[in-house]
């Protein structure tokens, strides 16, 4: 009689509510109240300052919420939540609800994160943890809407990475800035071949100690600076050809300095109502706005053929007349990428966890993930998307 006692419970604690409610504290909240908006809105700042690369989060949609209260030593919040890739680098300073969504036209990324987020009594507020499996758009959805669509392909493509070259010299060419810098990672590229070929890629940029003005030095060769000492950057760029089959590179960078990007320390502090504190709000909009280059900078580039950008073989020399792609056909024959989710999770031990009090909180081993049955969940969608 008990183990079966034993089973019943333990099949009502994975399909319905009872489980979370019965003998823990832990009980459903509605998905439109303040406190839970708050909540998920600090739950995607904490997730874009904690991650190292990739592309900042938006929030979306609020699925599910549980609360356990833990008087004295606060609450915590268990949040279901929809998230959107949006187009800021992680290392940009734009906060996250001022970036453009990634639009359906250009892949989408949406992911959808289980993140459990401590509240303290004085207002606080600590990322404990968060789990977050995201997904690309499926191609041949993209081009069931949109047949002329870039696709995504491989960033270690060979298309991609001279694709991110071209691009690059070209704007080490043409900035104003006293070093070179170079390629440190291809953080998503894509193609298209309707109307026209076309290739576009994104990738982080960091200087090197070769200077620009000596005329003897060959920039593929530069060492790179370290990050504390030299800036990094964020560039986008598209390759495609004129009427004279010549790539004509278009680049935008963004420049980060030491002081300019983002601390991932600084969490801030959360008043009653809500809101950042004033001082915290205020240094980090400052931040924004001392960034030496904290906008694209756009390069019109002139033509340049594909040819005079690599060495050349009397092979290619021959064949630089019959070419009639961007690139290379070795390098311009990429399939489009398999649509793979991508799952991130919390490494580090959460900020602020040699703060938490002696007695409290308990977090549950299991993330609550029963339907709570509020009529308010799941919320309604902040963004409009395919």
């Amino acid at each position: 009689m008990a183990a079966t006692t034993a089973v019943l419970f333990l099949f009502l604690c994975t399909h319905f509510v009872i489980c979370w409610t019965h003998g823990t504290g832990v009980v459903p909240a509605p998905c439109n109240s303040r406190s839970v908006e708050r909540a998920a809105r600090l739950a995607v700042t904490y997730i874009n300052e904690d991650r190292k690369e990739g592309y900042k989060f938006s929030l979306n949609r609020i699925n599910n919420v549980y609360v356990h209260e833990q008087e004295p030593v606060g609450k915590v919040h268990y949040l279901d939540i929809d998230v959107l890739e949006t187009k800021c680098y992680i290392k940009s300073t734009t906060a996250w609800e001022d970036c453009e969504i990634r639009p359906f036209i250009e892949t989408k990324v949406s992911g959808r994160c289980k993140t459990i987020v401590y509240s303290k009594p004085n207002g606080s507020s600590v990322l404990y943890n968060y789990d977050c499996n995201l997904i690309p758009d499926q191609p041949e959805a993209v081009h069931h809407v949109c047949p002329e669509c870039p696709l995504l392909i491989d960033v270690k493509s060979p298309a991609a990475i001279q694709a991110a070259g071209i691009s690059l010299k070209k704007y080490n060419e043409e900035s104003h800035l006293r070093n070179y810098f170079s390629i440190d990672q291809i953080t998503r590229a894509s193609t298209q071949n309707k109307p026209k070929e076309a290739y576009f890629v994104e990738f982080t940029i960091q200087e090197t100690e070769c200077l620009k003005q000596d005329e003897s030095v060959d920039d593929l060769k530069c060492r790179k600076t370290s990050s504390d000492s030299g800036q990094s950057g964020f560039c986008a760029a598209a390759l495609h050809k004129n009427g004279d089959n010549q790539a004509v590179p278009e680049i935008s960078c963004e420049l980060y300095t030491s002081e300019g990007i983002g601390n991932a320390e600084n969490k801030g502090n959360v008043t009653n109502d809500g809101q950042e504190a004033d001082t915290q709000r205020g240094k980090r909009r400052d931040k924004q706005h001392k960034v030496q280059s904290p906008k694209f900078t756009h390069l019109k580039a002139t033509p340049t053929s594909v040819q005079d950008l690599q060495p050349e073989s009397s092979e290619s020399k021959s064949d630089s007349k019959e070419q009639e792609g961007i690139l290379p056909v070795e390098a311009s024959a990429s399939a489009p990428l398999p649509v793979t989710s991508k799952r991130l999770k919390r490494q580090s031990s959460p900020e602020g966890a040699a703060s938490l009090p002696k007695t409290g909180p308990v977090f549950l081993t299991n993330f609550p993930e029963a339907p709570s049955r509020i009529h308010t969940c799941p919320g309604v969608f902040r963004h409009v998307t395919l």
